[in-house]
C-alpha cells in the first residue's frame, strides 16, 4: 500500500502487525485442537491426541515469543563501539602527534586505498599526512562519546558515512582495527 506521510505509514504498520498476531493464533488453534481432536477421536488414539496438544501449543508458544515478543537484535555489522573506523580506512590515534583531537576521545580515519564511492573521502598519500591532516577532505573524524551517544547521533553519523561514500559493514570483528586502552589511558589499536 502506498501511505502519503510517516503517521500513516505508522499505522499501517501497525494495523499489518495486528492482522499478523491474530492470524498466528488463530492458526495455533486451530490446528493445535484440530489435530488433537483427529488424533483423540477419529484415529482413536488418546495418548497421540493428548501428546500433540501439548507439544503443538509448546511450539507454537515457543515462535510466538520468538516472532511477535522478543525484539530482533542490531544489526551485527553495524558496531561502532567495536570497530575504530569505518570499512578499509586507517585510525590515526589522538595521541599521534599529527593533529590536536577536539576531545580525549575523538580520532582521525584516513583512506589509503581510494574505497570512497563518491569521492567524500580523498585518498591520503601516507606520505604527504603530515600536511593533510587537518584538510577536511582528507580525513573522517570518529568522536564516540558523541557519534554513538543516542539514537539521534548514530543517525547523524549513518547520514555523514552515507555523504562520504563510505560504509560500516565489516567482514567482521578482527578484520577492522579495535580501540582499546593502555594502562596510562591512551588509546591503542590493534587488529
Amino acid at each position: 500500500m502506498s501511505v502519503v506521510n510517516t503517521a500513516s505509514a505508522k499505522k499501517w504498520a501497525a494495523t499489518m502487525s495486528d492482522l499478523q498476531k491474530k492470524g498466528y493464533l488463530l492458526l495455533a488453534v486451530v490446528v493445535t485442537i484440530g489435530l488433537s481432536y483427529y488424533y483423540y477421536s477419529a484415529l482413536n488414539r488418546p495418548v497421540a491426541g493428548v501428546l500433540w496438544f501439548i507439544g503443538g501449543s509448546l511450539v507454537f508458544f515457543y515462535y510466538w515469543l520468538k516472532w511477535f515478543t522478543v525484539q530482533p537484535p542490531p544489526d551485527p555489522d553495524f558496531m561502532p563501539g567495536i570497530n575504530a573506523c569505518p570499512d578499509y580506512l586507517s585510525v590515526i590515534p589522538n595521541n599521534s602527534g599529527l593533529y590536536t583531537p577536539t576531545s580525549s576521545s575523538q580520532y582521525l580515519c584516513v583512506d589509503y586505498v581510494g574505497v570512497s564511492r563518491n569521492g567524500g573521502i580523498k585518498k591520503m598519500d601516507p606520505v604527504k599526512i603530515s600536511s593533510r591532516i587537518n584538510d577536511p577532505a582528507f580525513v573522517f573524524s570518529v568522536d564516540p562519546t558523541v557519534d554513538f551517544a543516542d539514537a539521534a547521533s548514530k543517525a547523524a553519523f549513518v547520514r555523514r558515512l552515507t555523504a562520504a561514500g563510505l560504509t560500516y559493514n565489516s567482514v567482521g570483528d578482527s578484520s577492522l582495527p579495535t580501540q582499546g586502552g593502555n594502562s596510562n589511558g591512551a588509546p591503542s589499536y590493534r587488529q
